[in-house]
């Protein structure tokens, strides 16, 4: 698949819970876009923002990202994080009483996004848009439900949430990763079904919340009736209007429609005032920060509060 290299760089990680000189040449690297951390570079609080000062330091325009979306993903536990539910916890809660979920996942987004931002973290990759098929190994009680709507509403205040403390989303796994059995990590998971079925069910999250989404990681799982290569590497499922065609046009904004958003899909983009600059892929696509939530200044000084610093061409 052709690539523009100059505006698709890489996420890289480290081995160990500060940097060595080779991870310091590697992030000035200019086709490094971002870092991810793992819980093998977490000690403590301290060290989370001593590393991701370092980190801006060497390169301000990167995008420091963690898998943390609650229950058994949840990268950072310990020191004052809070342990977050999994997401199958809200779905249950929708049960019982839909607007107390909707209030449980805008309080847990919040959470999770004032948190990692206080460390100086960018990103989490959340929320899980999967449907709980039942059958998934990897997936599990990551998935809110297997209704769709009910995916869609709950990730939607999830990511109010995150909004409220000054974080981005990242939807994943496009365009569904329940319904197979197979851990992408360590197998290939193969899901035989057609097109049509995929788009008119584990894919309508991403339909229905295609104005909300800032970005998406593909799914590692294969799709033989649609493409013989994983999502993820696959120009039909990133790049090409074939696998959306089955989605009514006016439902997608130009700017929004997947073939245009989909081509960042393994790099998960964003720029909020905390990091001074925008990133060079997010200014393909995205607006101005500067209208984004910033929790009020604490007694002592709030770090989410005082991130903003000068060179941000957005922000005074």
């Amino acid at each position: 698949m052709p690539q523009d290299l100059g505006q698709s760089p890489l996420l890289l990680d480290i081995a160990g819970t500060h940097l060595d000189a080779s991870d310091r040449r590697r992030l000035q690297h200019p086709l490094t876009g971002g870092l991810v951390l793992f819980a093998r570079n977490w000690v403590d609080r301290a060290q989370l923002t001593a590393l991701t000062t370092e980190v801006k330091a060497i390169r301000p325009d990167l995008l420091i990202c963690v898998d943390h979306e609650g229950g058994r993903v949840q990268r950072f536990r310990s020191d004052g994080f809070t342990h977050l539910p999994a997401m199958a916890v809200l779905g249950d809660l929708w049960m019982a009483d839909a607007m107390a979920a909707t209030n449980a996942a805008t309080a847990a987004g919040y959470v999770l996004g004032a948190e990692l931002r206080a460390c100086g973290v960018d990103l989490s990759f959340t929320p899980v848009l999967d449907l709980a098929h039942g059958g998934s190994t990897v997936i599990g009680n990551r998935a809110f439900h297997r209704d769709a709507r009910v995916v869609s509403l709950l990730a939607k205040s999830l990511m109010h949430g995150l909004l409220q403390a000054g974080m981005a989303n990242c939807g994943k796994h496009f365009p569904g990763h329940g319904f197979v059995a197979a851990d992408s990590h360590v197998a290939v998971p193969v899901d035989q079904r057609s097109l049509k079925t995929i788009l008119a069910d584990d894919a309508k999250p991403y339909d229905w919340l295609s104005t909300s989404l800032t970005s998406v990681m593909p799914a590692h799982v294969i799709y033989p009736k649609v493409d013989a290569a994983p999502a993820g590497f696959s120009a039909r499922w990133l790049q090409s209007s074939a696998t959306t065609s089955a989605w009514p046009a006016p439902k997608w904004p130009a700017a929004c429609w997947p073939a245009r958003w989909l081509r960042w899909a393994r790099v998960a983009t964003w720029c909020c005032c905390a990091t001074s600059r925008w990133s060079r892929v997010a200014q393909r696509w995205m607006h101005c920060s500067k209208a984004w939530p910033v929790p009020p200044t604490k007694a002592g000084g709030d770090p989410m509060a005082t991130a903003r610093r000068a060179g941000c061409p957005c922000c005074p």
